[in-house]
C-alpha cells in the first residue's frame, strides 16, 4: 500500500504541471462541485488498508460485480 501511495503522490504531483490536469479540476469543481485538488496528498495518505477491504466487499456484496472473459 505504501508504495502506491507513493506512486500515486508522484504522479499527482507530475500532473500539476500539465494544463490538461488543471482543465480537468475546474471541470469537475464547476460542473460537479467535487474538489478533487485540496488535501489530495493527505487523503491519499490517510486511506488504510482496512478502507480498501471495507470497500472491496461493501462492493462484493451490494453485487455489483461483472465478469469478464476476453478471448483471442
Amino acid at each position: 500500500l505504501a508504495k502506491v501511495k507513493e506512486n500515486m503522490i508522484k504522479t499527482h504531483t507530475e500532473s500539476v504541471k500539465r494544463n490538461g490536469y488543471w482543465r480537468s479540476t475546474i471541470e469537475s469543481k464547476v460542473l460537479y462541485k467535487m474538489d478533487f485538488e485540496t488535501g489530495y496528498d493527505n487523503l491519499i495518505n490517510s486511506v488504510t488498508s482496512d478502507d480498501i477491504k471495507a470497500l472491496a466487499k461493501q462492493i462484493i456484496t451490494d453485487g455489483n460485480i461483472t465478469k469478464v472473459v476476453m478471448k483471442p
